[in-house]
């Protein structure tokens, strides 16, 4: 029986991703400086680590602390930065708020005391356009859209009901997490991006980020593209009972 094509492709990328960490180890070294993307998900981190990663400097994984799989935090940190290509510059990957929240927060610790990572904080200004991802996310089962994908999530399935008390604790416990990581990284070399920034001008938010970590400006960009670009007054079924339900509070300016 003959290999399917998908099989044969995925072998092939196994072997070379050995077969280069077998190099690595051999003529590599761990001169590079290292970066973690903090952030909440569906904030544009996927987007933010994708570009980051095309640059030929700079290497990139993706949430590694989500599952651990038996093994402890620290193999999993020092297999993310161990020996690798000597062109490179930095390595670097992404932690949610909650990755490794259980007792063991060996990552967190570890973050904490090396002051030499750099921390890219990338939050959500509109707290409540990350619920709504969420919810709709969990209701279509998708969690990323490509420009060449032309099959697109009708309006009708992605339209969600929310409560408002679950909305006003969302924002509690994220604007408590924002709040914490700016102040336990604050003598790190943090770098502040926002979600709505990076939408309205990739370019010049990644340009600048090459800026900081020192490496030259690299001209690629991502298939990636929003999911959701339709209003929230169109994707919440009760837009206008929540609006009501939270005027007054700090949360209000979310629904303008």
């Amino acid at each position: 029986m003959f290999l399917s094509s998908r099989l044969l492709k995925n072998k092939y990328h196994q072997l070379r991703l050995s077969n280069n960490r077998l190099r690595d180890k051999l003529l590599g070294d761990t001169n590079y400086k290292k970066f973690v993307i903090i952030s909440d998900a569906r904030t544009g981190s996927t987007l933010l680590l994708n570009l980051l990663g095309f640059h030929p400097q700079i290497e990139t994984e993706g949430e590694r602390f989500k599952s651990i799989n038996g093994k402890s935090q620290e193999e999993i940190w020092n297999d993310i930065f161990r020996k690798r290509q000597k062109k490179l510059k930095y390595v670097g990957f992404k932690l949610f708020y909650f990755h490794a929240a259980g007792e063991d927060k060996w990552v967190w610790d570890r973050l904490k005391r090396d002051r030499s990572v750099t921390i890219i904080h990338l939050t959500r200004d509109n707290i409540l356009r990350s619920l709504i991802s969420k919810k709709i996310g969990l209701k279509t089962k998708r969690w990323t859209e490509n420009v060449h994908n032309k099959d697109v999530v009708p309006l009708e399935d992605k339209k969600i009901h929310l409560d408002a008390n679950e909305c006003r604790n969302y924002f509690v416990e994220m604007t408590a997490y924002q709040e914490r990581t700016n102040k336990i990284f604050v003598n790190h070399s943090l770098v502040h991006v926002s979600y709505e920034e990076l939408a309205g001008n990739t370019r010049g938010v990644i340009n600048n980020l090459y800026s900081r970590l020192g490496v030259k400006p690299y001209q690629k960009d991502s298939q990636l593209k929003k999911q959701n670009p339709e209003s929230i007054k169109e994707l919440v079924l009760n837009f206008e009972d929540l609006k009501k339900e939270l005027k007054g509070s700090r949360w209000e300016t979310f629904f303008e």
